[in-house]
């Protein structure tokens, strides 16, 4: 539940940014804060309910190095979306339906609710 709050969250921020950036950047900024530095706190948790400690671990490096990687694509994106279209418009509505995609897996893995039996995986 704390994971579909926080993207919630997130997502309510990048839509109310996306409609209007001047009244709304600070909502986004605290829809940014509420779902990224907690985010691997509770995912963490939430992994290992369900998986080893090892692949825990790995699953949760695997994913900052998608974010870290993904964040870099992004600005790369907004740049060349600024270059091409003279304006950011396309990226705040591109990350409001990101933030409503995100709301939605959330939401499938929630509802989905599987019981807490533990994997073990072999480390690599």
């Amino acid at each position: 539940m704390t994971l579909l709050l926080m993207a919630s969250g997130f997502s309510v921020g990048l839509a109310a940014f996306s409609f209007d950036p001047l009244s709304y950047a600070f909502l986004a900024g605290a829809g940014y804060g509420l779902m990224y530095f907690p985010v691997w706190g509770v995912l963490s948790s939430w992994l290992s309910q369900r998986y080893s400690p090892i692949a825990t671990m790995q699953l949760s490096g695997i994913g900052m190095v998608a974010s870290a990687i993904g964040g870099s694509l992004g600005n790369v994106l907004a740049g060349q979306i600024l270059n091409q279209t003279g304006s950011l418009a396309l990226m705040y509505d591109l990350l409001a339906v990101a933030g409503v995609l995100l709301v939605l897996i959330t939401a499938v893995i929630y509802w989905r609710g599987r019981s807490p039996s533990v994997v073990s995986v072999e480390p690599c």
